[in-house]
Order: C-alpha cells, then sequence, then structure tokens
C-alpha cells in the first residue's frame, strides 16, 4: 500500500467520511452522490424552519489532485442554479466581502438558494485565517446557502473546520 493511499485511509477514518470513486469517463453515477445529497437537502427547508435550524449544508470535498473535485462542483452548481434557480457565488476574496456579497444576494433574493464554491480551503484558511469560519457559521449567518469547499489537503484542515457539526456536515472523499 503507498504512502499516500495509507495517508487517504488515515484521514478518511479522523474524518468520517464517505468514499466517492471517480474516473476520467466521469459517469454521472459518480457524481450522483453529491447531487442526491444537496438536492435532499434542498427539499427540506421546511424541516428546519419547523426546527428553528439554519438552512445551510456544507459539503466538504477532498482527495488528490486531479481527482475530478472540479467534475462534481459543476454537477454541484447545476443541480442549485439551473434546477433550482439558485445564484452561484465563489470565494475570490476576504471572508468580510464574501460575507457581505452572501447578505446582498439574500437581501435581493430571500428565497434563492445560494451555493458557495472554496476551493482550495486550506488555502484560503492560510491566506485568510480562521475568519473563513465567522462567513460559514458566525453570528450574521446566512440562511438557504450550499457551501462547498474543496482540498487536495485534508490534514491542513483543523479540527475547528471538519469537526464542528453543521459546518460540513457532508465530507466526500474523490479518490
Amino acid at each position: 500500500m503507498s504512502i499516500h493511499t495509507r495517508l487517504l485511509r488515515t484521514v478518511e477514518k479522523v474524518l468520517g467520511t464517505t468514499r466517492l470513486k471517480t474516473d476520467k469517463h466521469r459517469s454521472p453515477l459518480q457524481v450522483k452522490q453529491a447531487v442526491n445529497s444537496v438536492k435532499a437537502f434542498l427539499a427540506r427547508r421546511d424541516r428546519y424552519e419547523e426546527c428553528g435550524l439554519i438552512y445551510k449544508r456544507g459539503v466538504l470535498l477532498w482527495g488528490p489532485e486531479g481527482s475530478d473535485k472540479g467534475v462534481i462542483i459543476a454537477a454541484l452548481v447545476e443541480e442549485v442554479v439551473a434546477k433550482h434557480d439558485g445564484i452561484h457565488l465563489s470565494f475570490g476574496r476576504g471572508p468580510e466581502l464574501m460575507e457581505m456579497e452572501l447578505r446582498q444576494a439574500r437581501q435581493k433574493e430571500p428565497d434563492r438558494p445560494i451555493i458557495v464554491i472554496l476551493e482550495d480551503i486550506d488555502e484560503i484558511i492560510a491566506k485568510f485565517g480562521e475568519a473563513i469560519l465567522g462567513m460559514l457559521d458566525g453570528e450574521n449567518r446566512i440562511a438557504n446557502v450550499v457551501y462547498v469547499a474543496t482540498t487536495n489537503h485534508p490534514e491542513r484542515l483543523g479540527a475547528r473546520i471538519v469537526n464542528r457539526p453543521s459546518r460540513f456536515d457532508e465530507r466526500i472523499l474523490v479518490a
């Protein structure tokens, strides 16, 4: 067993993830798990509101470089934007500006779902620190949002990112 495979298995045990296999053919069955998870979330808004919970979802896609995490992101964006009339935002600036953009989108479109893509979240955290946590679930939480983060290096993510309930509810190993 290679060092890379052992590392992935160790991190998988720590994160408690679901393994999702992909290949160069990018079969729709291989992204179905992630898409179905988001579809199920989008269908449960009333349950969240009945329980008084903030209606948001976090999905962490992790695995080696070139493992088609981008294919899964594209399928998730299509699901939220095209099939649920949602809004797509990508993290490109600091957390404060991103949070402001989220608030503005929510004010203008209070009922449309928003999908926020955080590619290479480990690099975002390295650049901006854990201020990203405030955007994910600080006191100004924004409902009806799906956060999708990716990383090639899950070992660089602190426990505050991966272990807090509701921050990243679903963790998928893409290998």
